[in-house]
């Protein structure tokens, strides 16, 4: 029986997966691999124990602006705060607000370290939030250590912590840096969109006119990106802003996945109509339920 996950495009490029594939990888597989349900790890590894996996520093940057970002918050309202539980507690109160994949492993994050010996002591949680933090962009690096070049040219993307030992100015520097970056990015953000543009006209792609968001209305994912789009390609602004990468993240990196690659995601909404209208290859995981559905099927 077809997988009902998969568009006609992506049942015909399935075959590809037979042989050695290059599979380009989004965010949702970065959460999956390091912060998420092990059946999740395991549909990562399954997925591409037949190929070799890439990113880009797009990717990168996506990651240190969510969960690299929010630990660091974390951090600076417990400070603020003078209080570990209450740090927590209204940390947990605002990430409500953020995407599902990112609040959630922002939520485990919280639980590991309320579990740890001397939860409430602020500076030996301050300074094991601080390695932790330290330590996650190291284990990025070490889980995707193959990079394709980013034509966004992503500023947050190559931010590093610096190698000597931890010390809690690195984690408030390397914020204020984040924080500079977003206010005057010097990335090639308008030279991407303007080639972008150039490319998806010679091509005669319709990305995301009225049309294409009322036939993939079901997909409440994509109509968002389309939306946003529209607004990105309209924009009279002649300088980079982060605030269309923060909106139009999927879109960048399907635009972004080199051609020989084969599009690595979980996130059913936006990239399976994404890539079949940019006739790139798709892998779809399943999600956590329909993992836990097949793994207690009887029989």
């Amino acid at each position: 029986m077809p997988d009902p996950f998969l568009t006609p495009w992506m049942i015909a490029t399935r075959s590809q997966m037979n042989k050695t594939n290059t599979f380009f990888a989004d965010t949702t597989v970065v959460y999956y691999r390091l912060h998420s349900h092990t059946l999740l790890q395991e549909a990562v590894k399954q997925a591409v124990a037949n190929g070799d996996v890439v990113l880009n520093n797009f990717v990168r940057g996506e990651y240190i602006r969510g969960y690299v970002a929010g630990l660091i918050e974390l951090f600076t309202v417990i400070q603020a705060e003078k209080s570990v539980s209450d740090g927590f507690h209204v940390f947990n109160a605002e990430s409500s607000k953020r995407p599902r994949k990112l609040a959630n492993a922002l939520q485990s994050t919280t639980v590991r370290f309320k579990g740890f010996e001397g939860s409430e002591d602020i500076k030996k949680t301050l300074r094991r939030l601080g390695e932790y933090i330290r330590t996650t962009l190291m284990k990025f690096d070490a889980a995707f250590p193959t990079r394709v070049r980013d034509p966004l040219g992503c500023d947050i993307g190559v931010m590093s912590f610096p190698q000597e030992t931890y010390s809690e100015d690195q984690i408030l520097d390397f914020y204020k840096e984040l924080e500079t970056t977003r206010d005057d990015p010097a990335c090639d953000q308008c030279s991407f969109r303007k080639n972008q543009i150039d490319n998806l006209t010679a091509a005669n792609i319709d990305l995301y006119s009225p049309a294409q968001q009322k036939m993939h209305a079901s997909h409440k994912g994509y109509v968002s990106q389309a939306e946003s789009i529209d607004k990105a390609v309209r924009s009279p602004k002649s300088e980079p802003t982060c605030w269309y990468c923060d909106r139009l993240g999927d879109t960048i990196i399907a635009l972004s996945a080199p051609k020989d690659t084969i599009i690595l995601t979980g996130d059913g909404q936006s990239f399976p109509v994404l890539a079949e209208i940019l006739r790139k290859s798709l892998h779809l995981l399943p999600s956590l339920q329909t993992l836990r559905e097949q793994r207690d099927a009887p029989g």
